[in-house]
């Protein structure tokens, strides 16, 4: 009986202590994406040969070994991203390393009954106004084929609500230096390089 007592006091003393040191840790950090801003040096390409396989929307997967010469981290609380400068890391290209153009111009739509106001769908006796209000967010149809125009890859994907607008990548070649923003952690040893200029 004296053993289950004090076996009780012992959770009861361990989730006060827990529930104190949770405090300190805030809940916003816990789904911050974690990224970095670089300035780098391309050392190597690697094109992939298959450009636009089926099913696939960020088709080709090219990569590159880079060289980081200017790095600022951004929106990384528990440290996940370890990279200085003279760090020779490999990335992989969201978009290719080739030419291409990123599109924003895949409108979202809503289920039959819905309608679509400020990015959400309401219903349609609904009042946007009213909190209560039960809203959902708009499909986008992202299993669009990428297509080809004057030399660049052309990839279409979601407004997401924001204005039609489109970026144009330039392609790249060893020794060129890049500027991109938030790069990011892919994987535990994946770096993911979406938008990038040439400087």
């Amino acid at each position: 009986m004296k053993n289950n007592i004090l076996l009780y006091l012992g959770i009861l003393v361990a989730v006060i202590v827990i529930s104190g040191c949770a405090k300190d840790i805030k809940t916003s950090e816990l789904y911050i994406s974690p990224s970095a801003n670089i300035e780098a040096t391309v050392i190597e390409l690697v094109l992939d040969e298959e450009i636009n396989k089926p099913y696939c929307n960020y088709c080709p997967h090219d990569e590159a070994k880079i060289k980081i010469d200017k790095i600022e981290i951004n929106n990384d609380p528990y440290s996940r991203i370890h990279l200085s400068v003279g760090d020779e890391i490999e990335v992989k290209f969201k978009y290719s390393a080739r030419p291409a153009i990123v599109k924003k111009d895949i409108e979202g739509y809503c289920l039959e009954g819905d309608v679509l106001k400020e990015g959400s769908c309401y219903p349609k006796v609904a009042d946007p106004n009213d909190p209560t209000t039960m809203v959902s967010r708009p499909i986008y149809d992202i299993n669009q084929p990428n297509t080809f125009s004057d030399g660049y890859i052309m990839y279409h994907i979601p407004t997401y609500g924001n204005p039609v607008s489109e970026s144009i990548l330039p392609g790249l070649s060893i020794g060129q230096k890049i500027k991109a923003d938030r790069i990011y952690p892919e994987s535990v040893t994946s770096i993911m390089i979406e938008l990038y200029e040439v400087i």
